[in-house]
């Protein structure tokens, strides 16, 4: 165990001086106490903070609400669990017997907000800072933002389209805020009767905004029975 532990530690760039912590964080709590569930507790405001912070830093254009929706898309356990896999997390999780060889998104992404938080523990904030900023390096270029809201577009029309459903109709208005101009965009499923509606200083962004906000609807309304895949745009 030890050994391979010092394989994640080697990919992740921090090296434990209490091994045993790092047990604990990837230790679910089918296979006994203590567990990593506290930690994913504290691990889950850790990210936020620290998915916030550098966003922030790395795109000093972006308005509020686009980087709101952004952290929401990085922290959300889908795409925890798509980065624990692209870390072979799964490997060093201790589970019961019950849970078997399958382990779940929620599993994943719980040991990586563990882990990060077991790094603030020993290490503090800046050591968490730099693996979550080494770790989560290929979602900050230059066109992330954009690459998501338009695969949220784009998802909202693959969705029409394997329904047979017209494609997504979406309106768009100007609104005047004093001497600013922003625009406000409807989407709708007319099969469906659904609309959502979302503003932004730009047509495109409040469309790709308002795309992602039907699909939100749609997954709620149980229409959607699995998250939209998003990650293929990376």
């Amino acid at each position: 165990m030890m050994h391979e532990l010092q394989s994640l530690q080697d990919r992740i760039g921090y090296v434990f001086r209490d091994q045993k912590l790092l047990e604990i964080a990837l230790t679910h709590a089918s296979y006994g106490k203590p567990d990593n569930q506290r930690l994913e507790y504290l691990g889950d405001a850790l990210l936020g903070l620290i998915i916030s912070a550098l966003l922030f830093d790395k795109h000093p254009k972006a308005n509020e609400g686009m980087l709101t929706r952004q952290r929401a898309f990085l922290v959300k356990k889908s795409s925890l669990a798509k980065l624990a896999r692209v870390m072979s997390l799964g490997k060093y999780i201790r589970v019961g017997l019950s849970v078997g060889d399958v382990l779940t998104d929620g599993m994943l992404a719980d040991a990586l907000e563990a882990l990060v938080a077991a790094i603030y523990q020993e290490g503090g904030l800046p050591a968490a800072q730099k693996v979550v900023s080494y770790c989560y390096a290929s979602y900050f270029s230059e066109d992330f933002l954009d690459v998501v809201h338009k695969d949220a577009k784009s998802a909202l029309q693959e969705f029409c389209q394997q329904r047979r459903y017209a494609l997504p109709d979406y309106q768009v208005s100007e609104k005047r805020v004093g001497d600013r101009v922003g625009f406000e965009v409807c989407v709708s499923i007319h099969e469906l009767k659904m609309t959502a509606t979302m503003s932004a200083g730009s047509k495109r962004e409040a469309q790709y905004a308002a795309a992602e906000k039907l699909l939100d609807q749609l997954q709620e309304a149980g229409i959607i029975k699995h998250e939209y895949n998003r990650s293929k745009a990376h």
